[in-house]
């Protein structure tokens, strides 16, 4: 008979013993994805408190910016409508420009071992915490506390940093 195959008991077992290696191989090389994911998604849970203070430093700007705009406004009355705008494309542009570098170099840092310092430092640096403060009033992200406790840093001499984390209000359930 053609088509027709005879296969006895040990050649199942070698079939079955073949599909369960080729199972193991791919459950492994699975685990090892699953461990990459949950690196990424550890790393992303991390810089979650980023968000909140690359918003207040883009409020911040923008005041700054608009601010700027009226006051220069003011002061060149008889400028028009396309003169007004081609200035305020421009201007803009150059806020944004600067901006990129370090919101890049945060984003990059909140993610590392002292990230929570590197977040307070930048919100020190750029003086965010009048805009944190009114962001947290919109409940969408807010500053919150870990731990009222100082840590001293290696070769930090006299000074400690506390230790805080920026995160969405609603992701530590507040």
């Amino acid at each position: 008979m053609p088509d027709v195959f005879l296969y006895d008991i040990d050649d199942l077992e070698g079939i079955v013993e073949n599909n369960l290696e080729m199972r193991r191989s791919e459950a492994a090389k699975i685990e090892v994805m699953i461990g990459e994911e949950m690196d990424e998604f550890q790393l992303w849970l991390k810089t979650l408190g980023v968000r909140p203070v690359i918003r207040a430093l883009q409020d911040k700007s923008n005041a700054i910016h608009e601010e700027t705009m009226e006051s220069l406004f003011n002061k060149l009355p008889e400028l028009d409508e396309h003169q007004r705008k081609v200035i305020r494309r421009l201007t803009k542009s150059i806020v944004n420009q600067m901006m990129h570098d370090p919101i890049n170099v945060i984003k990059e840092m909140s993610g590392g071992k002292q990230g929570n310092e590197a977040l307070d430092y930048f919100s020190k640096i750029f003086a965010l915490q009048e805009q944190l403060e009114s962001n947290s009033d919109g409940g969408d992200s807010a500053p919150v506390k870990q731990s009222s406790s100082t840590e001293r840093t290696a070769g930090s001499g006299d000074f400690s940093v506390p230790k805080t984390v920026l995160a969405p209000a609603g992701l530590l359930g507040r």
